[in-house]
């Protein structure tokens, strides 16, 4: 598969509160995207995704420079159409890259989590599938104080046509501890799990049996997995969550959008929890269009920096969305970036010289959607 590189770099843009070093776009003549940036531990970027071939899709892990430059790139298969969702750095220096591989069961398709542990140079450590009958997705994983690994996302084994939540917690060397999952009537899906003083917290989406609405799902569970308590918040309309950020005290900042709000489209929704799920503010940003945050980071003590996507603003059909709100809540600025294509970012990481933005870009190149990376600094 062929994969060269389309760099673009811009004059350095002064906007308030950041400024754009450069963007560049990543896989010409392949769809691909990039799901995740992180700062790597020899230097350098880490970015994870997808990308497309004749045949098949895969796992997909490239390394950069800090100018951006390809310096590595890596492809992992378990099956014929994989898709990788993230990659978070481990205690032991290495990496954690998750998604799911698609296989035949009873001659249907279905799909499995996918995790596997890789060194510095991208070289696979172990690898592992997990599933039951039907099929499993993770939507995030994180490591735990105690060494192990926790992947959420949601399975149909249960319930068919619905979705249960899922939480897998996985030893060091990739070995299943336990398996748990999450629910009732309607369909419930885990997006984000947070260590808490109980146990863990699962952050999610619900979509209601009587009224189909989605709501805003949580669920706390020991350390075994034991179900402590769940709760849904949401009105009529739409609410859902893409993103969950410690905040400084230990409660937990919500990202995502709703359209309870509104008759049509949707707005970026942010709202605070206390440590014990209580909402302490809300706030909706956007504009007459669909815009939502998939992404948060922390600014120090003084607030948060959300990326996105918003229709609402901007050259093309979607546009990447910056937003910087303090830590009440109250906006600060916003930033579009992008083409007159579909332009969205799925992932922001804080870095030591300011910020790595990653997501999917249309708007440069061949009509292909193509990896994109940005990198900003304040």
């Amino acid at each position: 598969m062929k994969k060269t590189v389309i760099l673009f770099l811009i004059t350095i843009l002064v906007v308030l509160g950041v400024e754009v070093v450069w963007e560049k776009t990543y896989c010409e003549g392949t769809n691909a995207e990039a799901r995740c940036v992180l700062e790597a531990f020899d230097g350098g970027y880490l970015v994870a995704g997808s990308v497309d071939s004749a045949t098949m899709s895969s796992l997909y892990l490239f390394k950069t420079d800090t100018a951006g430059k390809v310096l590595w790139q890596r492809t992992y298969n378990r099956g014929s159409r994989d898709k990788g969702k993230g990659i978070i750095s481990t205690s032991d220096s290495s990496y954690l890259i998750f998604g799911f591989a698609t296989n035949l069961k009873g001659g249907k398709e279905n799909r499995d989590v996918y995790v596997l542990k890789v060194d510095t140079a991208g070289d696979t450590l172990w690898q592992q599938t997990y599933g039951l009958s039907g099929s499993e997705e993770p939507l995030a994983v994180t490591e735990t104080s105690d060494s192990h690994f926790l992947a959420v996302g949601f399975t149909d084994t249960y319930e068919g046509k619905d979705d249960d939540v899922i939480v897998l917690k996985l030893d060091a060397g990739g070995d299943t501890v336990w398996m748990r999952n999450y629910g009732g009537a309607g369909s419930e899906r885990g997006v984000d799990i947070v260590e808490s003083k109980n146990g863990y917290v699962v952050i999610g989406t619900k979509k209601e049996a009587d009224t189909a609405d989605i709501d805003i799902y949580l669920v706390e569970v020991d350390t075994e997995g034991n179900l402590l308590w769940d709760d849904t918040y949401g009105e009529d309309g739409d609410d859902w969550v893409h993103d969950v950020v410690i905040t400084t005290v230990g409660g937990y900042l919500v990202v995502g959008g709703t359209t309870s709000h509104r008759a049509e489209g949707g707005h970026v929704y942010v709202f605070e929890l206390d440590k014990y799920g209580g909402k302490l503010w809300e706030q909706l940003f956007g504009g007459t269009e669909e815009d939502e945050a998939f992404a948060g980071v922390k600014i120090g003590y003084t607030g948060y920096l959300l990326a996105g996507r918003t229709a609402s603003f901007g050259a093309g059909e979607d546009d990447v969305y910056l937003l910087e709100i303090d830590r009440d809540g109250n906006y600060q600025w916003e930033k579009t970036l992008g083409g007159e294509g579909d332009d969205v970012a799925t992932s922001i990481t804080r870095i030591a010289d300011g910020y790595l933005v990653a997501g999917s870009t249309t708007s440069f190149g061949d009509g292909e959607t193509r990896c994109y990376l940005i990198k900003l600094t304040d």
